[in-house]
């Protein structure tokens, strides 16, 4: 999001968010690993031997566990003030 052009409704609202007196952290995942491991794209990463091709060109791609995020998250929301 932090790459958005700044009338993108997300990256106005970050913006908004971060220039403000709240503490505020932004979590943005962009592929969950279980849409692989367990979801619509399971399919077809095992008729591609294990192999799951993307149309992103170059672009580096990743997987982040869903149980990483909710660990992230409840730090974030729960845990000692870090700073931002």
């Amino acid at each position: 999001m932090e790459y958005a052009p700044d009338d993108v409704d997300q990256r106005r609202l970050a913006l908004r968010l971060q220039s403000s007196t709240l503490d505020w952290a932004i979590v943005c995942p962009n592929w969950f690993h279980q849409n692989v491991t367990e979801g619509p794209l399971r399919d077809i990463a095992l008729a591609g031997a294990g192999t799951l091709r993307l149309p992103v060109a170059e672009a580096a791609v990743s997987f982040v566990d869903t149980r990483d995020i909710a660990a992230v998250v409840t730090e974030a929301l729960v845990g000692e003030r870090h700073a931002m």
